[in-house]
């Protein structure tokens, strides 16, 4: 199976936001956001985790980027999610 197709399992990354190790989480979904473009809803649901994990940190600029790039996303139900974010 094409390790693109395969459902991510981002309960490492859960795991870490619940326990606020935000930069544990991070590291964990960076490299699956450079893997998984925006238009893929799993790549989307990566980056609203990395969303969560920067605000923990106090890095709102790069929250605020993301959900900006979101917001912009051809699925209706993301842009709206992102929108309320904002």
């Amino acid at each position: 199976m094409d390790e693109q197709a395969a459902p991510l399992d981002l309960r490492t990354a859960e795991a870490a936001l619940e326990r606020g190790d935000y930069g544990q989480c991070l590291a964990f979904l960076t490299p699956l956001a450079e893997s998984r473009p925006l238009p893929d809803p799993e790549g989307a649901r990566v980056r609203f985790l990395m969303i969560t994990a920067w605000m923990g940190q106090g890095r709102e600029d790069n929250a605020i980027a993301t959900c900006r790039m979101l917001s912009r996303c051809r699925d209706p139900k993301l842009r709206q999610q992102a929108k309320q974010l904002l």
